[in-house]
């Protein structure tokens, strides 16, 4: 697991408005820690960053059952 810092939410806060679009990760090519981004990849690091946030809150994670 990644060691994610979550900072306030003024850090999530953009000058403009951010362009959102579904894309299908394993049909396109996405470079994150200098390895290729699947969509199996991307629910691993979802979870981890969910965890990190609710831990910075104070919160109980449950995390979801991920096939791999």
């Amino acid at each position: 697991m990644n060691n994610w810092k979550v900072f306030g939410e003024e850090q999530l806060r953009f000058e403009c408005d951010p362009i959102l679009s579904d894309i299908d990760l394993d049909q396109e090519v996405v470079i994150v820690d200098g390895q290729r981004l699947t969509e199996a990849g991307a629910e691993v690091l979802s979870e981890e960053i969910m965890e990190a946030f609710y831990r910075h809150h104070g919160l109980r994670f449950a995390p979801r059952k991920i096939s791999k």
